[in-house]
């Protein structure tokens, strides 16, 4: 290791082991740094590179720190830049977490690489408890990995026993964030955090976070009709973007057909949406539109001043994840009430009034998915439009088939193409409009990670299921005879009956590995064509565009391949960086609608950073630019939809989440910051995409907001 990378250790190792120790020598300093056996390499002075591929073996570590422990009662934060050479197998991952002394203890993680994924910097943070435990910070890779590290950083800070409290992780129920979350929570205001007995209700009125301040929180009713006097002068002052159509295409750019509705096209190596008359468009849109989420306050009742009352207001429900899974609950929606006070019943039964003019205003040309029809129906902004499938029973299989959503659905299962073909029917004024770009079904899928997983799966699964029948006849194709298949699979099943019954056998012979995999291709094959057909038959001319995968995680390449072959346009939800190295979106020659994407701001009064942490409102903007930029300049990138419309609640929806993912916040306040970002990309949208120069920045003023 070079003097510079160890000045740079020696720079940051004081506070992991208390201000009080000094360190006198390089030696000290390399003795706190547990390189599990594996050898640094010096690179260019200000990095080194380790190598524990050799090791061969599972999840094995790259490095430790410190080998003493980290101090307890103490926030703790470490940074690094890091880039991976190499993986040990193609799907590899790489974790950098806080150890405690057992498996499950854990008190942060992050994902740092795998398929697409493979730079970046590491940022860990997280509060330790008063302890005695031993606590450090661990890199490790699921088979091995080569990585170039730079730029550790290492920050502690001692958190006072008055609100030890919040950082504990039984202290709020049913939140992603809490307002202890590292991420989020201000360590330099620590002073102003009351202490629990005067914390609570820590939720104001208007569904505010009441702890913290931030420009354009509402105080009052009175601040309603201040912001929309500020924001009509601020969509007066943005200049207009020039060359559009009226689905917001490339005006004059109409070189291909005119056909009345979009289609995809491949122009100059780049694929490109036309709109109806013909133009080039790139779909830059917001999902959820008109979508007033509702927080849930049964067990909860405490963390609120005052909960909104009526009819128009509240729900019943039942909880499918975390905190309120298989709970009934009563849930209020802070941002419905806050439309009313803002705007009246009418404008809040009747949304599409106030967003389709804020989408031209803000250079926004498409609906995302999950946006309200009501918000549809004015039929003047082009939307997609979002469809489930055809809810069946689900595999009931012995092998585990991991599904965060929901388990896998047997899609050979009778009523699977009637459900599918009734549930796109029924939005058939949708998707016969001019102004409908395409129609996604489903939305983050429980594909399984390796091709046979789901095969396996169907094997287990009871004589009765439609799968496991598929199945049987899929085999009977190729061995009439049970003792071929017997003789291939190496198995001893009595009769085809035997083969229905039994559950505990999994093949493993190369010819049995080769059947599990083609009858898999015939399930997924059955799912795509299926919701294809599905929108087809309501409007022949109508784009199908797959069941937005979540990103590469939740599934392989058989099912991507069997996507390809089905969907005209096909989909992912993307939350990186930017899309430059996502590899899937060059394995196949088709074009890609990135479903979701968003970055959180961790600055106001939500706790979550959502799944892309952004910052303040600048650096949110700054990251919500060049990702769009990216995607701009993508080949096979046709359209990038930002997931969403409103922040979350601060209590967060049924299933926890609560980020300051929004366009606007629950009050209807929008964030300028993103405003003037998307104003800015939207009108360089097509010179980006066909590769020229782009004028500069124009500034643009937020308003000042007056409580």
């Amino acid at each position: 290791m070079s003097k510079i990378a160890m000045l740079l250790l020696a720079a940051v190792l004081p506070c992991a082991l208390g201000a009080a120790q000094s360190v006198q020598n390089m030696e000290d300093i390399i003795e706190q740094i547990d390189f599990a056996g594996n050898t640094p390499k010096s690179s260019d002075g200000l990095s080194f590179e380790i190598d524990s591929i050799p090791k061969n073996s599972k999840w094995p570590s790259t490095m430790r720190f410190p080998q003493d422990r980290l101090k307890g009662s103490a926030y703790h934060r470490f940074t690094l830049t890091y880039e991976i050479k190499k993986f040990a197998d193609k799907r590899g991952m790489m974790f950098l977490y806080a150890e405690g002394e057992g498996v499950d203890d854990r008190p942060a993680m992050l994902l740092l690489g795998r398929y697409g994924m493979l730079k970046g910097t590491a940022d860990l943070r997280f509060v330790l408890p008063k302890t005695d435990k031993r606590y450090r910070i661990h890199l490790t890779s699921s088979a091995g990995a080569d990585i170039v590290i730079k730029d550790i950083e290492y920050e502690c800070i001692d958190v006072p026993e008055s609100i030890a409290w919040i950082f504990e992780k039984d202290a709020f129920d049913g939140l992603n964030g809490t307002p202890g979350n590292p991420y989020v929570f201000d360590f330099s205001k620590m002073d102003k955090v009351p202490p629990k007995d005067k914390f609570f209700p820590f939720v104001d009125k208007f569904g505010q976070y009441k702890h913290r301040e931030w420009d354009g929180k509402i105080h009052s009713e009175e601040d309603f009709a201040k912001r929309i006097k500020e924001e009509e002068a601020f969509n007066a002052s943005l200049p207009k973007i020039e060359n559009r159509d009226r689905f917001g295409g490339l005006a004059g750019s109409g070189k291909g057909k005119a056909t009345g509705r979009f289609y995809a096209d491949k122009v100059g190596g780049k694929w490109y949406l036309r709109d109806p008359e013909g133009n080039l468009f790139w779909s830059m849109g917001v999902d959820c539109v008109g979508g007033f989420e509702n927080t849930a306050f049964t067990f909860r009742e405490s963390y609120f001043e005052e909960i909104p009352e009526g009819q128009d207001f509240r729900w019943h429900g039942k909880g499918r994840l975390h905190f309120y899974k298989d709970k009934e609950f009563k849930s209020a929606s802070f941002i419905k009430r806050n439309l009313f006070l803002k705007y009246g019943k009418e404008t809040m039964d009747d949304y599409g009034r106030i967003s389709g003019p804020r989408l031209k205003a803000w250079g926004f040309n498409s609906y995302g998915a999950w946006s309200a029809h009501n918000c549809l129906k004015k039929y003047d902004t082009p939307f997609v439009v979002y469809a489930d499938g055809g809810k069946v029973e689900k595999l009931d299989s012995k092998k585990e088939l991991p599904g965060y959503w929901g388990a896998v659905q047997d899609y050979f299962s009778k009523d699977f193409e009637t459900k599918t073909d009734e549930s796109i029917r029924r939005l058939s004024d949708l998707v016969n409009s001019e102004y409908c770009i395409g129609v996604f079904i489903d939305n983050e899928l429980p594909w399984q990670r390796e091709a046979g997983m789901t095969a396996e799966g169907i094997l287990t699964c009871p004589a009765g299921q439609p799968a496991k029948i598929a199945f049987s006849e899929f085999l009977k194709q190729k061995y009439p005879d049970i003792e071929k298949l017997n003789s291939a699979w190496e198995s001893e099943y009595a009769d085809w009956n035997a083969f229905l019954a039994g559950r505990d056998f999994i093949p493993q012979t190369k010819a049995a590995q080769k059947d599990l995999l083609d009858f898999e291709r015939t399930f997924y094959d059955r799912y795509f064509e299926v919701c294809r057909n599905a929108v087809k038959k309501t409007s022949a001319d109508a784009m199908y565009m797959g069941c937005r995968f979540a990103d590469n995680a939740w599934t392989n390449d058989l099912c991507l391949e069997a996507a390809a072959k089905y969907c005209d346009i096909m989909s992912t939800n993307l939350y990186l960086e930017d899309v430059k190295s996502f590899g899937l979106l060059r394995r196949f020659d088709k074009p890609f609608i990135i479903g979701e994407f968003h970055f959180g701001r961790t600055d106001k009064g939500n706790f979550w950073t959502g799944l892309r942490a952004g910052g303040d409102a600048k650096q949110r903007a700054g990251k919500f630019s060049a990702y769009l930029k990216s995607a701009m300049r993508h080949p096979n990138v046709v359209g990038a939809h930002w997931f969403q419309w409103f922040d979350q609640h601060a209590t967060g929806r049924s299933d926890g989440e609560n980020g300051a993912i929004g366009i606007v916040d629950i009050c209807d306040t929008p964030d300028y910051e993103l405003v003037k970002a998307a104003h800015d990309v939207s009108g360089k949208m097509y010179d980006l995409r066909r590769g020229g120069k782009s004028e500069g920045k124009r500034e643009l003023k937020s308003p000042v907001h007056k409580s």
